[in-house]
């Protein structure tokens, strides 16, 4: 047969449905998506479960030690690879205390500039406020706040602190950016995928001190209520739904075979005839695109709709991941489509007939 040939009766038997496209397409469709799709919504709860857990605080680590903390050493936490942001902070015994809200001073911490990126929030000058504390003065970032003793400050920032679990102290204050050049109390650090080395991170900060009441830095985690780890990669080697790429393959592979075998009667006589086993095959290549494609140019356009409100970057692996569940069953229903076919044998074309 030649290609011409080939090609115009992979068209007829798909237009006649001798080939049951129709049919087909819906069904592999409906388990290859639909198994995709369940796979994407489990890893879509994962990066939740993951944007969660950084959110609420839970992947900043603190040390404390009480005027020993080294703040340069502590922001420079931050160029290494995987810390998304670290800074000092200290306490102090000035209160801000507002021409508004004088009954309510606000407590006053003084910070550098890496701490501000900690708390997901900027400024080098002025004062940054936590949201109850910007709330309870009616003012927003960037007015000038009048204090009780006449003088004013600049709002150059606002941060959110919610009564989540995390450490309490910072819900109703006032951060100061100061130079770094008196040593603070604490040293946060924000990293992201957790690493049991942060540990080892946050102790070069902690200025030696030799004297009998020294008292030993204190590591801890802002956060705890989520667990004091977060293994992304061994949630998703572990999820439910991780055998579904094998059992999307298999139900594909069933699928060709029996997509095949059932015509096994007009194949063997095609074969009787004249026409080659590799005629057949390409002829049923074709035929199997008719009823793969639909799904493969469907995937992409629900996933992505899955995908929708993550991150760039997420919204790509979970595509990528889900379409492999569909590419992996198109794959294997031409596997299924060849073992139909070398099943298939010429000198079986009277069993096939009498079995028919």
């Amino acid at each position: 047969m030649t290609w011409r040939a080939i090609c115009r009766e992979a068209w007829r038997n798909v237009t006649s449905h001798t080939t049951k496209a129709g049919i087909l397409a819906i069904v592999f469709a409906l388990f290859s998506l639909g198994l995709a799709t369940t796979d994407a919504l489990t890893t879509r709860q994962l990066l939740a479960d993951a944007t969660t857990y950084r959110t609420v605080g839970a992947s900043i680590m603190t040390i404390e030690a009480q005027g020993r903390i080294d703040g340069p050493a502590c922001n420079a936490l931050a160029t290494i690879p995987g810390v998304r942001a670290s800074g000092a902070v200290r306490t102090t015994r000035e209160n801000l205390t507002t021409a508004v809200l004088p009954s309510a001073p606000i407590p006053v911490f003084e910070t550098t500039a890496g701490f501000l990126n900690v708390m997901g929030t900027g400024g080098t000058s002025g004062v940054v406020l936590s949201a109850d504390a910007l709330d309870a003065v009616k003012r927003n970032v960037g007015d000038e706040l009048s204090l009780r003793d006449g003088r004013s400050v600049t709002i150059t920032g606002s941060y959110v602190y919610p009564s989540d679990g995390r450490s309490p102290g910072f819900g109703y204050a006032a951060l100061l950016p100061a130079a770094p050049i008196e040593p603070f109390d604490q040293c946060w650090v924000d990293v992201w995928p957790v690493s049991p080395q942060t540990r080892s991170l946050l102790s070069t900060t902690v200025n030696p001190d030799s004297s009998a009441q020294a008292e030993n830095p204190t590591v801890s985690q802002l956060n705890t209520t989520l667990g004091t780890g977060f293994d992304g990669n061994a949630r998703f080697a572990m999820r439910i739904t991780r055998f579904v790429p094998a059992l999307a393959a298999g139900l594909a592979l069933v699928l060709g075979f029996v997509a095949v075998r059932r015509r096994r009667v007009e194949l063997s006589s095609s074969m009787h005839a004249g026409a080659t086993r590799a005629a057949l095959g390409l002829m049923l290549f074709l035929e199997t695109l008719a009823w793969v494609l639909p799904a493969l140019l469907l995937t992409p356009f629900v996933l992505h709709l899955l995908g929708s409100g993550l991150p760039t970057g997420d919204t790509a692996a979970l595509l990528t991941t889900s379409m492999r569940t569909v590419a992996l069953a198109a794959c294997s229903a031409y596997l299924g489509i060849c073992a139909g076919l070398l099943s298939t044998r010429e000198k079986q074309l009277f069993a096939y007939f009498k079995d028919r």
